[in-house]
Parts: structure tokens; sequence; C-alpha cells
């Protein structure tokens, strides 16, 4: 019988929490979205054969919460899933314990820090007249 499922890792930023879930392979679109509460997701690849999926949406949210890792910040809920050479989504190659030492969820004062560096050496007006 075939997999119905893969492991993903499932980044909560409402209870700050990082953990391991299976999302189903049959009707996959929406159970990212129910997972990820949200209607539109973005895939990211970030790196040894993992893709994070993101809210697209997540910063038009009002108070919506943010994580951040690897210097960049992501605003909602997460998940990272395992892509294979064909390019398919698999189970995830994710050493948790490690991910969750990296993951920052920053509060409101640390958002504004986070953003404001990102921001150095860009230009005041991205507005071109």
């Amino acid at each position: 019988m075939a997999k119905q499922f893969d492991k993903a890792v499932f980044i909560d930023v409402e209870n700050q929490t990082i953990s391991e879930v299976e999302v189903p392979k049959e009707e996959r679109l929406q159970a990212l979205y129910k997972i990820l509460n949200c209607s539109v997701v973005e895939k990211l690849t970030i790196g040894g054969n993992n893709d994070l999926i993101i809210d697209e949406e997540g910063l038009f949210k009002q108070d919506n919460k943010s994580f951040a890792i690897g210097g960049a910040m992501f605003v909602g809920n997460a998940l990272i899933m395992g892509y294979n050479d064909d390019g398919d989504w698999c189970d995830h190659n994710i050493d948790i314990p490690r991910l969750s030492e990296v993951i920052l969820f920053p509060d409101e004062d640390e958002t504004r820090n986070i953003f404001e560096k990102s921001q150095e050496g860009q230009d005041d007006n991205i507005v071109v007249d």
C-alpha cells in the first residue's frame, strides 16, 4: 500500500513551537491551507532538499506573529517539507532539535529590530518619480 502522508516540520508562531506533523498526499493543497490557517501558500526552497511553505498573505494579516531564521523573518505559521529528485514533496530530513535552537520567535520590539536591520543600506524612497 502506498504511503498516504509525508512528514513535515510545523513551525507554530502562535504557540512558539516546532513539531513534526503528517501532511496527507490526497488533497494536499487544502491540507496545507488548513495546517497553516491560510488561503494562499508560497514555497521557498531552503536547501538540503527541503522547501519552506509559508502563508503568502501573512504580512497582510493583523496581529500575525512571526519567526526568524538565518537573518530572514517570516510572518505566520510555516511547514518544512522535503522533496525528491523529481521535485515531489516527501518526508523532511530536518533535525528538529537543532532547528529549534536557531529559530527565534520575536516579540513586537524584536520584530521591529530585525526588520530595521534588514532595511539597512536600502534606499529610503522606493518609489521612483
